[in-house]
Order: C-alpha cells, then structure tokens, then sequence
C-alpha cells in the first residue's frame, strides 16, 4: 500500500480496514511529508502520520517526492523484502549491479549544487 498526501481522521478508519484487508505479506510505503508527518497541517482533522493507524516500511522523503525518491523507497522496500526468510525470494528479477550503482551516481549528480558562474 502507498499512502500519498494528507490523511484525515476521517479518513483513518478507512485506510485501517483497507490494510486490514490486504493479504499477507503486507508492506507500506509513506510517501511524502503529508503522509510521514501531516505536512504543514498541524490541525484538530489531520493525521499527524500515517504510522499512528498502520505499520510503515519505508518512508519517502519530500513535499511532493521527486521520482528518484520514490524509486529509491521502492529499491529499499525491495531489500526489505529479499532479507524475509522464505522459501524463494520474491525478487529473484533484479536489476544489475552496474545499474543500481550508475542510477546513485546520476542522483547525486542531479543533487549537487549549480556553480554560480
């Protein structure tokens, strides 16, 4: 399950019961800072984190998330669930080495400061 955006508390109950209803195994991704936190809606209606209702697995940073965020959420959920002790690894199809680590490399390249000229 991704939990994205604000949830309110009337929103709670249902969001409760719709992970209730998930078959198992079970994972949840918060993504962004409304879902982490509530965001900057610190009032009497807004959860202040999903996780007070439901387990999280992983939390996406950024209000909204930029796509690599949200990627990388999903590479660590994806770890996460390779290190379960079960019979066959669900993620038996991976990307290659070389691509994990050229995809690092390119985030942190688009995350370096521009130079000013």
């Amino acid at each position: 399950m991704i939990v994205a955006g604000t949830v309110s508390l009337k929103m709670a109950p249902v969001v409760q019961r719709i992970y209730a209803q998930m078959p198992d195994p079970k994972w949840v991704i918060a993504m962004g800072a409304c879902a982490s936190v509530g965001g900057p809606f610190n009032t009497y209606a807004v959860l202040q984190g999903v996780d007070k209702i439901v387990p999280v697995d992983v939390y996406t940073i950024g209000c909204p998330p930029r796509p690599e965020n949200l990627f990388y959420a999903l590479l660590k959920l994806q770890d996460k669930i390779d290190t379960m002790s079960i019979a066959k690894r669900p993620t038996q199809v991976r990307l290659a080495e070389g691509m994990v680590e050229d995809f690092k490399r390119n985030v942190q390249i688009s995350q370096t400061p521009l130079q000013p000229r």
